[in-house]
């Protein structure tokens, strides 16, 4: 069976049918099975206990043994080399990576949004954008079939799911952001429409605007007509109450611009300094601080971190906040900072099968996709 443990590395970015539970079930999806079996043969030695922990990007291992505890120190990462630089933001010592925790109940058991949700897989089942006001925070609920989403809106002190949208036209829903000045949250919606943004009420959860931006057709502010002329798109967004502004991250680049949050209109861009090549993921403003997070990108740049830039775009620290499951979004509920994350996994299962007239079990896996919670400690 060569190629087979290629297949199922593969595996984990297929979707099937949407599955919704009868609660928040739309009229045109209709219930399937929510597993997808693969074949397991044992004797293949394609397939040994090493290739399963590699593809199961989970919370104990990533990559062949960095081990992630509960305080989130996988004692793998090297504080002096320069590719990977930390420095005290939050308390964090240059020696030592972020201490973070997983959300949990009162039985130490991870709270997982998408159950909380009833939401199934292939389904609404991979967190995206993430803010919070500090009473409640809403999540992003992308569905890979469809290219749609859902927003849950949870109660940060119970951690309960108090709502869940109807299904949005958010296209990936990349990031989101909640303006304080005006009580509304705005989505930025990434493919296949990468300029435009919605606005939708944070009690409701119905979208009540939707916008797209232009592109420059003369130069911006910090930027070069040129630079101007080629934007794009956007792929995350920040809500700056200081200047009533939104930034904003521009694809295809480390660059942000801001926003009239008035108007949308594009103000000026933000150019920041060349750092490592991590994978871009969502961001927040705070306290005039734009905080964009990252997920591994290889082996060697293999950690989950957060870039700080002044409100200039000016480097200021960086911090490391493990491996094991990939980060996708940030944000503060007023002075406690949180990180929505997720890791896909094959969960392996055994059923009896008929074999030449004989029962035999037959092992094989099901691709599963855990939404958690990470609160992100000073120290």
């Amino acid at each position: 069976m060569k190629g087979t443990a290629a297949f199922l590395a593969a595996a984990l970015a297929l979707g099937t049918p949407a599955l919704l539970s009868e609660s928040y079930a739309a009229e045109d999806e209709k219930p399937v099975d929510d597993t997808y079996e693969i074949d397991f043969d044992p004797d293949d030695p394609a397939l040994n206990d090493d290739d399963w922990d590699a593809m199961n990007i989970g919370m104990d291992t990533y990559d062949g043994g960095f081990i992630l505890n509960d305080e989130g120190n996988d004692g793998s990462d090297n504080p002096e080399d320069p590719q990977n630089p930390v420095y005290d933001w939050f308390g964090v010592q240059k020696s030592n990576t972020a201490s973070i925790s997983f959300l949990k109940n009162k039985k130490g058991k991870l709270y997982e949004y998408r159950k909380l949700s009833k939401q199934k897989m292939y389904g609404y089942d991979t967190f995206q954008g993430a803010c919070s006001h500090g009473k409640y925070s809403w999540h992003v609920l992308f569905n890979r079939k469809n290219n749609k989403c859902r927003v849950i809106k949870v109660n940060m002190s119970t951690h309960k799911v108090v709502k869940v949208s109807a299904i949005l036209p958010l296209d990936h829903g990349n990031d989101l952001t909640y303006d304080e000045a005006r009580d509304q949250l705005v989505v930025v919606h990434y493919e296949p429409h990468p300029m435009r943004l919605s606005v939708i009420d944070p009690d409701t959860l119905k979208v009540t605007k939707v916008k797209n931006l232009k592109t420059p057709t003369d130069r911006v502010s910090g930027a070069s007509t040129k630079f101007s002329k080629s934007i794009k798109g956007v792929t995350g967004i920040g809500y700056d109450s200081q200047n009533d502004e939104y930034i904003v991250s521009i694809m295809g680049t480390r660059h942000y611009m801001a926003l009239d949050a008035s108007n949308f209109k594009i103000l000026r861009v933000i150019k920041v300094p060349d750092l490592p090549p991590y994978v871009r993921q969502g961001m927040t403003v705070k306290n005039g601080f734009i905080i964009r997070a990252h997920s591994g990108y290889n082996k060697k740049y293999n950690q989950n971190i957060l870039y700080v830039y002044d409100s200039a775009g000016n480097f200021i620290k960086t911090a490391k906040l493990g491996t094991g499951y990939e980060i996708e979004s940030i944000f503060f509920d007023d002075t406690k900072m949180y990180a929505s994350t997720y890791r896909s996994y094959l969960k392996k299962k055994t059923k009896t099968v008929k074999v030449k007239g004989k029962k035999v079990k037959k092992a094989y896996y099901v691709l599963r996709r855990d939404n958690n919670i990470i609160r992100i400690k000073k120290y």
